[in-house]
C-alpha cells in the first residue's frame, strides 16, 4: 500500500508571501485547436507547495539536489510528533526533549502543529502567520541526533515571514552553516501529515532533480 503526503501543485494554493505561484501551466500544442497532440509549458517555483530546501538554498558551499543522490531522499524510519502551536508560536528544544528518545531512532523526524487546518479556508493566514522553528531547536537537533536527515513540517516553512532573522539563522544552520562539509538535515515544508506515516515502511521524498537548483517540489510517497 502506498500513500501520499504532498499536496498537488497548483496555481491558487497558499504560498510564502511575495513567492510566485506554485505551478503555472500554459497550453503549447492543443488538439482542440488543430494540432497532433496536446502539450504544455509548466513554470515552477522552488519554494511554493511541497517542496525540499537543500543545502545549496543558504549555504554558499551547500550541494544541490543532483549532488546528493537519490538515496538521500529514502527514509526508512519516519516519526510523526503531535506539537500542536498556534499563530506565530515558535517550536523550541523544550518541544523535543520530551520525545528525545523517539527522535534519537529516527530518520525523517515530522513536526504536526495541526497548522495545515488553515490551508484550504484561511490561505492567507496560513502562509503568513504559522509557527516556526526556532533557531536553537534545528541547533539541538544538529546536535544531538546523527540519525535525523530531515525535517518535515505542515507549515508553509521552516521560517516565518514575520520574524525574518531567526527565518535567516535557522535555514543557515540547518543546511550546514556555509561549510562545505558537516552536518545539514533536509527540510520538507508544506508537507501532509498524519499519525499513520509512523507505520510506513519506506517514505520516498525525491524532489525534481533540477541543474543548479536549491531546493525542489517534492511529491512524498509512504509504503506501508
Amino acid at each position: 500500500m502506498f500513500k501520499r503526503y504532498s499536496y498537488d501543485l497548483t496555481s491558487t494554493g497558499p504560498v510564502w508571501p511575495g513567492n510566485p505561484p506554485a505551478a503555472l501551466v500554459e497550453a503549447h500544442e492543443s488538439m482542440e485547436k488543430g494540432d497532433n497532440a496536446n502539450t504544455f509549458k509548466v513554470q515552477l517555483f522552488t519554494h511554493s507547495g511541497t517542496h525540499i530546501d537543500v543545502p545549496m538554498h543558504f549555504n554558499r558551499y551547500g550541494k544541490n539536489a543532483i549532488d546528493l543522490g537519490v538515496e538521500q531522499f529514502i527514509f526508512h524510519k519516519p516519526l510523526v510528533l503531535d506539537i500542536p502551536k498556534q499563530d506565530e508560536e515558535r517550536i523550541l528544544p523544550e518541544d523535543l526533549i520530551p520525545h528525545k528518545k523517539a527522535i534519537g531512532s529516527c530518520d525523517l523526524l515530522c513536526i504536526n502543529t495541526g497548522w495545515s487546518a488553515l490551508r484550504q479556508d484561511q490561505p492567507g493566514r496560513y502562509a503568513k502567520q504559522g509557527p516556526y522553528v526556532s533557531n536553537d531547536a534545528v541547533q539541538y537537533l544538529l546536535a544531538e541526533f546523527p540519525s535525523v536527515r530531515a525535517i518535515g513540517l505542515d507549515f508553509i516553512s521552516l521560517g516565518s515571514p514575520l520574524h525574518i532573522p531567526e527565518t535567516i539563522q535557522a535555514h543557515t544552520t540547518a543546511t550546514g552553516n556555509n561549510r562545505a562539509e558537516g552536518r545539514f538535515i533536509l527540510i520538507i515544508e508544506d508537507m501532509i501529515l498524519d499519525e499513520q506515516l509512523n507505520k510506513a515502511k519506506r517514505v520516498f521524498a525525491w524532489p525534481l532533480f533540477i541543474e543548479g537548483s536549491d531546493a525542489g517540489p517534492v511529491t512524498i510517497v509512504a509504503e506501508f
